[in-house]
């Protein structure tokens, strides 16, 4: 018998995104004598987070080894895996990560297969451009039937939560994050900026997932722009993603690869802010847009779209702008830090509003606990 409770955590897939990070974080600093994660997957892959999974304990468990083709068969063979896999593992709780509403046929799944207590986060405020006119009737009515399934509902912001529960009841979940790690230091500043040789650089940053929501074509446009005013400017792009290469092709297509950097995606974010002059973030949605906290959390000026939670608003440093403006707005915006400012501690903000890890950890501990017990 043990004498923790095992929480299954419902994540699409382990990639690079914002979900997977937050909850590896959750679990670094939840109690592991008492609680432990199973990260539920549709497919099997490697993942950079698998080392630190098994070394706090958890365990990354596949729906089906391989992604079964596109059909009515294969969805059948994943809703039959997953009832199979939740049978055997008797969970008592399973925290549903929700881009989708299409998440929910997964909880109800999880109910026929006796799991009593449900949790949900919504992690986005809008639905993909991409997303043909079937599957957004199917979202909406998966919504309406399925939404009260849930013991509780959270919401990474308000946006996010009136998106998936609409007028449903919700409580806001901050997506916490480990603050000391990115506090600002001038030492830690120098030796990145050294390693990737742009010491004497203006250093416009960005980390995010190649994906439409985080607008990268736009970035390249502006920086063009930018390059044009501000000749020792640098362009840096940290992230992995479907777009990624496209990105890259546009880059060269406009003779920027010079002064275009990409990295990998590298679980070492909070020592690249401290390299960065200004933080671009002009997604076209955010469920939160938790890159913008952090950055903050590093005394960095953010240059961020009004599409962007106002919930991230918690320093002076950031500045909001529309996506329908003159791009000169936002090229003014950002090289009027082009000359440097002072990186003062944040610490103490980001924590009175509620983003400290800790703070969110001990809350879900409370309800995995209460719930799963």
């Amino acid at each position: 018998m043990n004498d923790y409770v095992r929480i299954g955590q419902f994540i699409n897939t382990l990639g690079t995104g914002g979900i997977e990070a937050l909850v590896t974080n959750w679990q670094k600093c939840i109690d592991q004598t008492k609680i432990k994660f199973d990260y539920i997957v549709k497919t099997s892959n490697t993942s950079l987070y698998e080392e630190s999974i098994q070394r706090f304990g958890g365990r990354i468990i596949p729906i089906v080894e391989k992604e079964p083709q596109l059909s009515r068969i294969g969805f059948t063979k994943k809703f039959v895996s997953f009832y199979r896999l939740v049978k055997r593992e008797q969970y008592k709780v399973i925290h549903f990560h929700a881009s989708s509403s299409l998440t929910f046929i997964y909880a109800f799944i999880a109910r026929l297969a006796g799991v009593k207590s449900l949790f949900v986060t919504a992690h986005t405020s809008s639905t993909p451009p991409s997303m043909n006119f079937p599957r957004k009737l199917l979202s909406a009515v998966l919504k309406l039937l399925f939404v009260n399934l849930f013991k509780k509902r959270f919401a990474c912001s308000a946006a996010a939560g009136n998106w998936l529960f609409g007028e449903k009841n919700f409580e806001i979940l901050n997506n916490g994050i480990f603050v000391s790690q990115f506090r600002y230091s001038e030492s830690r500043r120098l030796r990145i900026r050294n390693e990737l040789k742009i010491v004497d650089r203006f250093v416009i940053g960005h980390v995010g997932r190649f994906e439409y929501a985080k607008n990268h074509r736009f970035m390249i446009d502006l920086f063009s722009i930018i390059k044009k005013k501000c000749d020792n400017a640098f362009l840096l792009l940290v992230g992995e993603g479907s777009l990624k290469e496209s990105i890259i092709q546009k880059v060269n297509d406009m003779h920027l690869e010079k002064d275009v950097l990409f990295l990998e995606f590298t679980d070492k974010v909070s020592d690249l802010l401290q390299a960065f002059d200004v933080f671009l973030f002009p997604s076209i949605y955010e469920g939160l847009g938790i890159a913008a906290i952090e950055a903050q959390a590093a005394s960095l000026r953010v240059v961020a779209s009004d599409s962007i939670p106002k919930e991230t608003g918690i320093t002076e440093l950031i500045e909001y702008y529309s996506l329908d403006n003159n791009l000169d707005e936002w090229v003014e915006a950002i090289l009027s830090h082009r000359h440097g400012y002072e990186r003062n501690d944040t610490s103490e903000l980001i924590k009175k509003a509620g983003y400290d890890i800790e703070d969110t950890c001990k809350y879900l501990m409370e309800q995995y606990l209460l719930h799963g017990a």
